[in-house]
């Protein structure tokens, strides 16, 4: 007879659904949203809302590629409406839910539950960050004259502080 703790076990097991299926039965559901005008802010915002919803009772992670697919869009439109690349009348309302979904993701990657490099990855290709400083350098045309009157001035300088 098995003992009562390998008993718990089996039954965790069974009612454990593969993160493949929930995956799957999550995006047929997503799918299924209906997509809406997007002139209509009432309805973009309906059906973002949903979505963000949908993700959380299946516990899956809101995502850009999500955000387009309820709106009939591809990734790469949605972040063209979140630079200013491209406008519509529900331009504000998309913003805000990629917003929430960008301070998702910074929370979740400060409190270890997105492995950093993935976290830096997404913010650099999803949000625009950096992770250095951008130094340009510029070629200035100085004549003789120019270049004696600096020395002159720095020369001063340095021998002020003597």
């Amino acid at each position: 007879m098995p003992k009562k703790k390998q008993l718990v076990s089996v039954r965790e097991q069974e009612k454990e659904v593969p993160y493949t299926t929930k995956q799957y039965e999550h995006l047929l559901q997503v799918t299924k949203l209906e997509k809406p005008n997007l002139n209509d802010k009432q309805a973009v915002d309906n059906v973002l809302s949903a979505y963000f919803d949908l993700c959380k009772t299946n516990e899956m992670k809101p995502a850009i590629s999500g955000i387009g697919m309820v709106l009939g869009l591809s990734r790469k439109q949605v972040l063209d409406i979140c630079n200013g690349q491209v406008k519509c009348e529900s331009t504000d309302i998309i913003i805000s839910y990629y917003r929430m979904l960008e301070m998702f993701d910074e929370v979740a990657m400060k409190d270890g539950k997105i492995p950093q490099i993935t976290g830096m990855f997404m913010a650099k290709n999803n949000y625009g960050y950096t992770d250095g400083e951008k130094v340009q350098i510029v070629k200035e045309e100085l004549t003789n004259e120019e270049i004696a009157e600096r020395y002159r001035k720095m020369h001063e300088i340095v021998s002020e502080e003597k």
